[in-house]
């Protein structure tokens, strides 16, 4: 039996691509990391083709466009300040100092399992309230409608990670280049200085293992 020649709309962009989708693939990988299976699933899930017919696609052509959609998601991804979904503009919240407790905690708590990620996607992304002068000011946080950030592009969700990844890089090496020359001082005043380094020392781990948390949820 000859293969299909079947019309498949492969994704050019993450914009095309949302979370839920993401979510999704990574749920069948768990079950099965069979190349053959995942390639079937890469094109069943990201190109909305039932799973039957793209078995009945050419087996070269099974390949190219599953290679076609992991490579989107390859390299570094730029913040996404703002994205239209079902006539809704969502905004990237634009001061993460001025977040309450609460939406610091389900932005923290989810946001290293893609299993919960859509959680902190919804802390990130909110609906634009309104506009004034190129600034906007997005609507207070629903946490009873998390769900909704199920249908967010991924260009928006890597490049939020990406741009928190980058934040939490450059705080780093600010936060370790200070301590050492805080460490520096102090061996300089003081013969007791082993103690005051441990102190530090554990800080500066504190400080590594939050980034080292951020840096997983990219995985």
């Amino acid at each position: 039996m000859a293969a299909k020649k079947a019309t498949v709309q492969v994704p050019t962009s993450l914009d095309e691509i949302t979370l839920g989708q993401y979510q999704e693939f990574l749920k069948a990988q768990e079950d099965n990391q069979n190349e053959y299976f995942l390639q079937i699933k890469a094109i069943e899930i990201f190109c909305l083709v039932p799973e039957k017919d793209v078995k009945m696609i050419m087996a070269k052509d099974v390949k190219k466009i599953s290679d076609k959609i992991i490579n989107l998601f390859k390299g570094e991804h730029e913040l996404v300040k703002s994205f239209k979904l079902n006539g809704i503009e969502y905004g990237f919240i634009s001061s993460m100092d001025e977040m309450s407790f609460g939406e610091y905690v389900d932005l923290d708590t989810n946001i290293s399992d893609w299993k919960t990620m859509f959680i902190s996607m919804a802390v990130l992304y909110r609906p634009i309230a309104h506009r004034s002068s190129g600034r906007y000011e997005v609507e207070e946080y629903d946490a009873k409608t998390p769900d909704r950030a199920l249908a967010f592009p991924m260009s928006a969700v890597l490049g939020s990670l990406f741009f928190l990844f980058n934040t939490a890089k450059d705080l780093l090496l600010i936060t370790q280049s200070y301590l050492r020359d805080q460490v520096v001082k102090q061996q300089a005043q003081s013969a007791n200085s082993d103690k005051s380094l441990d102190g530090i020392q554990v800080y500066m781990d504190l400080v590594e293992g939050t980034f080292s948390k951020l840096k997983l949820s990219q995985n």
